[in-house]
């Protein structure tokens, strides 16, 4: 996740605890609006802090994957769709032509009226 996120998500959680707290503690406007925006500048405050530490002082490893191992399995897996894909292409050809009502008795009752 970005940073930014953290950002974000600190300064609705920050509204929303203030707006709750100060709707429960103060009676006029003015003070549950002052308090709400206080506490978000305080939560935000807290989270811009914590996630500067954090960039600070966290090692970034680069991570690697190799590249060629998966394009290897990709290609076993899109030649074994291939074979699947080109037997049930067949199967379809070849039964295609094959009314299955003819075999089956309750397919549906039009059909049976047909025989």
């Amino acid at each position: 996740m970005q940073i930014s996120n953290y950002h974000n998500f600190a300064i609705v959680v920050g509204f929303l605890l203030g707006a709750i707290v100060s709707i429960l503690k103060f009676d006029t406007v003015l003070e549950i609006v002052i308090f709400s925006i206080l506490v978000s500048v305080i939560v935000y405050s807290i989270t811009v802090l914590a996630s500067s530490y954090f960039m600070q002082h966290y090692q970034f490893k680069k991570m690697f994957f190799a590249k060629d191992d998966y394009d290897d399995v990709l290609n076993y897996y899109r030649q074994e769709v291939d074979t699947k894909d080109e037997s049930v292409t067949f199967a379809a050809n070849l039964y295609g032509d094959i009314d299955i009502s003819d075999y089956v008795n309750d397919v549906a009752p039009d059909k049976a009226k047909e025989r």
